[in-house]
């Protein structure tokens, strides 16, 4: 048996899939098994990879119809025999000490998930420059504590599936849901939850490319609410495992998930009914903090005044809607501004 099952998605991405296959067949850590995946690719993808596993007998190839992302890592995660998992998209690559410093930390740590820093690329490959939400540091905590990270800080490297490697019996229950946007944020919370330590490694091994034509970067329309769903889904979790220290972070994620989609939306997609029952299940979750005094002032203003933003009747909705976020923490400054001066006036008039 392999001591690492490598799984990677493949789907209309002839152009950058040697590359990737490459630099995971390159490793100086060489005990893996390679998973390619076919989602039903309508190029030369599924020949590309028939090619490369008749080249390297670590490569284990999988033919199936498309069913995207999800779709294919389930069928990986199912496939897979190693003791230890990880994910690479068909359209990055890795560097050559990758899963060795991955695993190596891992051990060290009595770990059952180590991750790395992200570096972004250009459609050439060439290295850009990277946020600082991109990278981590070294260190070694707890899945609780990369959680806290996680919705605090909006730390990308602990949410995206492929910068890691994991103890397979962290996903025995767990897999990815089919057919949605931003798979990753429906399953990180009961993930990190199954997660004992973490080890990080600041170095970025994995090389993230930033390309024109993919679905993340493509026009908006409604589908890409997941990424507000996908916070919704942890918030439940969150709830009822009482972990109710995460739940203010997570409505924080959810709020500003569904205005920054909402403001790239066309008029016709924001009056649509997916959106509106996005905007209702936000409400209802304020609400609910607000009931239980969890909620800050500052951003449950800012939760009203999106509340008051009509339904879309015109591009004019963007600007209006970008106007009121603008707006909504001055009016909060000014309230509180105000309510200082009538506090510290009353306690001079006691004084007098």
């Amino acid at each position: 048996m392999p001591e690492l099952s490598v799984i990677v998605p493949v789907y209309k991405v002839e152009k950058y899939l040697k590359e990737c296959i490459d630099s995971i067949l390159n490793q100086t850590f060489t005990d893996f098994e390679l998973i390619l995946v076919d989602d039903g690719s309508p190029d030369h993808c599924p020949q590309m990879c028939d090619e490369a596993a008749k080249q390297d007998d670590r490569i284990q190839v999988i033919h199936q119809k498309n069913g995207g992302l999800s779709a294919a890592r389930n069928t990986g995660i199912e496939a897979a025999r190693g003791e230890w998992l990880g994910f690479v998209d068909s359209d990055d690559f890795v560097a050559p000490d990758f899963y060795e410093k991955l695993l190596t930390a891992a051990k060290e740590a009595n770990a059952d998930c180590a991750i790395c820093s992200i570096q972004l690329t250009k459609e050439d490959g060439q290295c850009m420059d990277t946020p600082d939400n991109m990278k981590v540091e070294d260190c070694v905590h707890s899945g609780r504590a990369a959680l806290e990270t996680l919705m605090d800080k909006a730390n990308t490297p602990y949410l995206v599936a492929w910068n890691k490697i994991y103890k397979r019996e962290v996903f025995r229950t767990i897999r990815y849901p089919v057919g949605r946007l931003n798979e990753d944020n429906f399953i990180f919370a009961e993930l990190f939850d199954n997660v004992k330590m973490v080890a990080c490694v600041r170095e970025p091994m994995y090389f993230y490319r930033q390309r024109e034509g993919s679905i993340m970067r493509s026009q908006y329309t409604v589908r890409h609410l997941d990424a507000m769903w996908g916070f919704v889904a942890c918030y439940e979790y969150f709830q009822s495992h009482g972990m109710d220290e995460l739940l203010l972070p997570t409505e924080k994620r959810i709020f500003a998930k569904l205005t920054g989609v909402y403001r790239k939306l066309s008029p016709e997609d924001r009056n649509a009914k997916e959106t509106q029952e996005a905007r209702r299940v936000q409400w209802k979750i304020a609400c609910d903090l607000k009931k239980r005094k969890m909620m800050s002032e500052k951003l449950w203003a800012r939760v009203l005044l999106f509340q008051k933003v009509p339904r879309a009747r015109s591009e004019e909705h963007t600007s209006e809607l970008q106007s009121l976020m603008r707006n909504s923490y001055a009016v909060f400054c000014l309230k509180k501004k105000k309510k200082n001066i009538h506090t510290t006036a009353k306690a001079q008039k006691e004084k007098k």
